[in-house]
């Protein structure tokens, strides 16, 4: 295992977005083929995974990995809990917003979905998602933010693997399975106490 490691880590060393993109899209498809078999439907959805794995290894690693991580890892204020602490913070509440917005987007136009549906989409699934995402990634980029710079966003992308899942179900979600808005009856509803 040890070997297998060294391996990966000089890959990373020698071809970091390489070994970032091929990495996200490894996870991406894992996480997506396990949102797959917690849903239980029949078949399997090839183009659905090959479109995360398309966001993941054309879109997230690039930006995120590429760009992101080391404007992150530039970031020192002299200790590490505070250093730790900025760059979770603005992990999460700069590029967060932003990288969910876009993954929603990006797949509703590879779906082929009308720039309509995206908007929809968009504004349906955000916002809940972005809660869940502060509630698991906070705590988490707290902690990554401390461990050596190389080693940063592979520790992301393998967290990625339960959150992929719970993207993926948040993505396959249609407007028919998000809850119903409650119509007023039409007629009065007349309500009788007693005899």
């Amino acid at each position: 295992m040890s070997k297998l490691l060294n391996a990966y880590s000089n890959y990373l060393a020698r071809k970091p977005l390489q070994g970032n993109v091929v990495t996200a899209i490894g996870l991406f498809g894992i996480g997506d083929g396990l949102a797959q078999m917690i849903e239980g439907k029949p078949g399997y959805d090839f183009a659905r995974t090959a479109r995360l794995c398309t966001w993941g290894g054309a879109v997230f690693a690039p930006l995120v990995g590429g760009l992101w991580f080391p404007i992150l890892n530039r970031v020192n204020l002299g200790n590490k809990a505070t250093t730790a602490i900025t760059r979770a913070s603005m992990d999460q509440f700069i590029a967060a917003p932003i990288v969910l917005g876009g993954f929603f987007a990006f797949a509703g136009m590879l779906e082929g979905k009308s720039v309509d549906d995206v908007k929809k989409k968009v504004e349906s699934s955000w916002l809940p998602t972005l809660k869940t995402n502060w509630m698991v990634w906070v705590p988490f980029q707290a902690i990554n933010m401390i461990v050596p710079p190389q080693y940063r966003f592979p520790a992301s992308l393998a967290m990625n693997i339960p959150w992929n899942i719970y993207l993926s179900l948040q993505n396959a979600k249609t407007s028919s399975s998000a809850p119903a808005a409650v119509e007023p009856p039409s007629k009065p509803v007349k309500v009788a106490f007693g005899d």
